[in-house]
């Protein structure tokens, strides 16, 4: 059974926090992967096993199973940009892995990835389009530079408040998010991992 350590990680040039944490639960020890897992996390170890020279080809029929269990959680957010018949396919490719239905359903993903592209494009650009006409009827109703200079003022520091808060809340709600999400795929791929006694 392979296993990691400090030393490999420091020789893969691993970041500097990832390696502390790695450090400060293993030491100079030997660890398995289920050991790397609980101690830094899915992230961390996918990083590990993409750079290492290490044969981990044990695991791949694991880290198959993971990556598909891992898109079904998100699955539905691809629904509106793929036909009915191409979203069924590729349910049923993640959800069994039959290899025959593989080249199929990357062709349907591709062409619901393009369809999704496509639509966030327009949206950017109607919205941009939107914001500056708004933008335009605003500038050209106000009378006098002074009022607008000091409406300006108060507006941008109300906005720059706003802003600095929303983003804080925002960046902090996205952080415990993914937090909970790679603390919840570490969990799903050591249980994965036992269920193979790998």
């Amino acid at each position: 059974m392979n296993t990691l350590n400090k030393a490999e990680l420091i020789s893969l040039s691993a970041c500097s926090c990832g390696l502390e944490t790695f450090i400060k639960a293993h030491g100079d020890n030997d660890v398995t992967i289920q050991q790397a897992l609980k101690s830094n996390g899915a992230e961390d170890v996918m990083w590990y096993l993409s750079n290492t020279n290490k044969d981990y080809s044990q695991l791949d029929d694991v880290l198959r199973l993971f990556a598909r269990k891992q898109a079904m959680l998100n699955i539905s957010l691809i629904k509106p940009h793929c036909s009915a018949s191409d979203y069924e396919f590729i349910v049923q490719w993640l959800s069994t892995g039959d290899e025959s239905l593989k080249s199929a359903v990357w062709s349907a993903a591709r062409s619901a990835a393009r369809s999704a592209a496509e639509s966030a494009a327009w949206s950017a650009a109607w919205s941009a389009a939107r914001s500056a006409a708004r933008s335009a009827a605003e500038s050209a109703a106000w009378d006098a530079a002074w009022s607008a200079a000091r409406s300006a003022a108060e507006s941008a520091a109300a906005s720059a408040a706003k802003s600095t808060a929303e983003s804080a809340a925002w960046s902090a709600a996205r952080s415990a998010a993914r937090s909970a999400a790679w603390s919840a795929a570490a969990d799903m791929l050591i249980d994965l991992l036992n269920e193979e006694k790998l």
